[in-house]
């Protein structure tokens, strides 16, 4: 092996002190001015990453809060639409209740009125038919009509 000579000892240790000396008089500086700088960045960036988390996830409590709001609003509106279907039937089916008692009921009527209308005809029809009969068998028209008229009348009642 080499023997280490200290000469060379001696110019490493002042070669190394030179360049130790260089390096903190002109870089050191601006080394821990950028280390400085990148951990303040860091720093913000946590932070900022901080803030967007937390802004992201008050957004999406208040999106679901919107979408509950929103299906209970929904709900709602559901149940006043059936509240209102219901109303709107029975108010339709009262009404068609009412029109068609009215059609009964003139119907009725109507049928009140052919009725009575029949009876008069075919009274009137059976006592010209009897009078005459009886104007052919009797020769008594008058006489006839007025017993006739009293016993349909009596028949009547």
């Amino acid at each position: 092996m080499e023997e280490i000579s200290i000469g060379v000892v001696v110019a490493q240790i002042i070669n190394f002190s030179l360049l130790v000396f260089l390096f903190k008089h002109f870089l050191w500086k601006k080394i821990v001015l950028l280390i400085e700088e990148r951990r303040k960045k860091l720093k913000n960036i946590n932070e900022s990453e901080r803030v967007a988390k937390d802004k992201i996830e008050s957004a999406e409590k208040e999106a679901s809060d919107i979408v509950l709001e929103s299906r209970n609003q929904a709900e709602e509106m559901k149940r006043e639409s059936e509240v209102i279907a219901k109303r709107t039937r029975e108010k339709i089916l009262s009404e068609a209740e009412r029109d068609a008692q009215a059609l009964v009921d003139g119907a009725k009527e109507d049928v009140e009125k052919m009725r009575n209308t029949m009876l008069e005809s075919m009274k009137s029809k059976i006592i010209d038919l009897s009078l005459q009969l009886n104007k052919q068998l009797f020769d008594k028209e008058i006489v006839n009509r007025d017993f006739m008229e009293k016993q349909i009348s009596s028949i009547k009642n």
